[in-house]
């Protein structure tokens, strides 16, 4: 998974936007009050999000289990000086030589955990690797998303030089999503390179998702909703039992193409 495709994932993924998930992770830091000195960066891909997260850390330790996509964000570390440390490793087995203040994971990277229990592993890897002030964000796909927007569609991009095709399957029962990703990528030589990639994504219930961060140890659990966090709703937050603020209906929860969950390691005073 991103082998031949982490080379040109930053120009076929320029629809990320990762201004938006900078925009979200400066609302959770003011809301908590206080800056991570050292946050790691969960799935950090090719290091996309290191120039937001260095606006608030003092150090990032990214780590991701592609090897490939940690090349290339070798490149974008180096100009970093030194506040960047990459490591090779998978959610649910990480090590890290320092415990953190934050851990932030983008992009859907929780989504390619294959089961609940690995679910509970990556989160309880990320509880033991805070400080005991520590905080974990991250965005999840929903399983609306998954029903609407990935039922078996194809994608086509042609950019000259690169030309990428993928098919999206979606088993419904499993709430899982296959894409099945090919390239073909010019050489020197002009000729084409021809990759294939499989990738898997889960899209977790709610219930499924708190209950694996409060399994893990976590407190005070708040739910955002496609790029929105629930303090900047203006409503007051109700609470669906003592660690789960929650200010949105479940109508509006439901039909949501992303959610944000915010949790603490020590509950909020």
């Amino acid at each position: 998974m991103y082998q031949g495709f982490a080379a040109v994932y930053d120009r076929l993924m320029g629809d990320i936007h990762e201004d938006r998930f900078g925009a979200v992770l400066d609302e959770c830091v003011r809301e908590i009050g206080q800056a991570p000195g050292t946050v790691l960066d969960l799935g950090c891909g090719t290091g996309r999000m290191f120039p937001h997260l260095l606006r608030h850390a003092r150090r990032i330790i990214g780590i991701e289990p592609s090897e490939e996509m940690l090349a290339q964000a070798a490149v974008r570390a180096e100009v970093a000086r030194n506040r960047v440390q990459l490591i090779a490793g998978r959610a649910e087995s990480f090590r890290v030589p320092q415990k953190a203040h934050a851990c932030v994971s983008f992009c859907d990277v929780m989504s390619y955990l294959e089961n609940e229990p690995e679910l509970v592993k990556a989160c309880q890897r990320v509880y033991d690797s805070l400080t005991p002030d520590g905080w974990f964000l991250f965005d999840m796909h929903t399983p609306h998303k998954l029903r609407e927007a990935f039922r078996e569609r194809v994608f086509f991009e042609d950019q000259g030089d690169i030309f990428s095709l993928m098919n999206t399957r979606v088993d419904e029962e499993a709430r899982r999503v296959t894409y099945e990703l090919t390239l073909f990528i010019e050489e020197e030589d002009g000729r084409f390179r021809r990759e294939d990639e499989i990738h898997q994504q889960v899209a977790f219930t709610r219930e499924e998702v708190v209950h694996a961060l409060c399994a893990a140890g976590f407190h005070s659990i708040q739910i955002g909703v496609d790029f929105v966090m629930p303090w900047q709703t203006g409503s007051t937050l109700g609470s669906d039992g003592e660690d789960l603020v929650l200010p949105w209906s479940e109508a509006r929860i439901e039909v949501a193409e992303r959610w944000f969950f915010l949790a603490r390691k020590s509950p909020s005073v």
